[in-house]
């Protein structure tokens, strides 16, 4: 039986081939991406989650790691603060109630 996060994903619609899975590199101390989506026309975004209000730099050690160790071309940290934040580069900290379908009520549905 395949690991869930090793499985691949089909993007609807597309003949992409992307996947999603867990990222950790050994080490003292070892690093860890909650989720990597690798594909999307060669895009690899890594998505790291915190149970905390407030962000600090250790919060980012394995999102720096992973784009030393493979490339990473966008990074999220989704916390439980109020405020989007860009921490670098192409990292972003995202409030986690920006996910909810409510947040996104005021936009406009996508066109197929």
């Amino acid at each position: 039986m395949s690991n869930f996060w090793d499985m691949p994903c089909t993007k609807i619609g597309a003949k992409r081939h992307t996947t999603a899975h867990y990222w950790r590199q050994a080490g003292n101390p070892p690093y860890e991406v909650d989720l990597v989506l690798d594909g999307f026309g060669g895009v690899s975004v890594g998505v790291e989650v915190k149970a905390a209000s407030s962000v600090h730099y250790r919060d980012l050690a394995g999102l720096r790691a992973l784009k030393s160790a493979r490339g990473l071309d966008r990074g999220f940290l989704v916390y439980t603060g109020s405020e989007v934040q860009q921490l670098y580069d192409a990292v972003w900290a995202l409030p986690v109630t920006a996910l909810r379908s409510s947040a996104w009520a005021h936009t406009a549905p996508a066109k197929h």
